[in-house]
């Protein structure tokens, strides 16, 4: 079986080019034109103009700018504040934490990954499945953080007078969040390899169908955690 390798559909077009064993010379230049077009198409795909890589890198560049120095920010006034160190603050300072190593991290990887689809991935298989995993975590981190602050609202609000929230408690909780999150996120190390389309390509692939039905339960699991828990616990 071929792959989606440009090197494949070359082979297989010099095999039935060649090939005496295939009678009907209209079917092989019907399969000839079919894979010449695959070919073309291979070579052509994921092709980003210049101008417009030129205002990805600028767009990105401003958001990891402003990214870095707001949730540093956050982070430095908490942490410098005695009085700042609250139960919800310190729910704001994770989420904080999770930003800014979002900026840090996962987004230059991200600009990599969206730029990989003209320049080949050179920074090699443990960054392709390391980064995938980090994006992950990044996202489940800033899912239970947005929830937490939300509770933690919740309370002060319905329980003014009796509410008060526990330092280590928050503390604890902040890092249960990110062994949760990278537990729930591991599973996009075994998802993510280097793949060879018309050049080396950092993706989420699925080499078969169990495989493929993995993936989907997991992005459905991962949906129901991300999205559906949030949203049934803020309504």
């Amino acid at each position: 079986m071929c792959d989606i390798s440009t090197g494949c559909y070359t082979t297989l077009y010099k095999y039935l080019n060649y090939s005496t064993q295939l009678i009907n010379n209209t079917i092989r230049d019907e399969l000839l034109h079919i894979y010449w077009e695959e070919i073309n198409e291979l070579k052509n795909q994921s092709k980003i103009p210049i101008l417009l890589i030129i205002i990805i890198i600028l767009i990105f560049l401003i958001m990891i700018i402003f990214g870095i120095i707001s949730s540093s920010l956050i982070i430095y006034i908490i942490l410098r504040k005695y009085s700042m160190r609250t139960r919800g603050n310190l729910f704001i300072l994770n989420l904080a934490i999770s930003d800014l190593t979002l900026c840090l991290i996962t987004q230059p990887f991200n600009l990599i990954r969206l730029l990989n689809g003209n320049y080949n991935w050179i920074l090699g298989q443990f960054l392709c499945k390391f980064s995938s995993m980090f994006q992950g975590t990044n996202i489940f981190v800033s899912t239970f953080s947005i929830t937490a602050i939300a509770i933690d609202r919740f309370q002060c609000i319905i329980y003014p007078t009796t509410h008060r929230g526990n330092i280590n408690t928050a503390i604890k909780l902040n890092y249960l969040t990110w062994i949760i999150a990278i537990i729930l996120a591991s599973p996009l190390v075994y998802f993510s390899h280097i793949t060879q389309l018309n050049h080396l390509q950092c993706t989420e692939k699925a080499d078969n169908l169990t495989i493929q039905k993995l993936k989907v339960i997991y992005s459905l699991a991962a949906l129901i955690i991300q999205y559906m828990t949030p949203l049934f616990i803020f309504t």
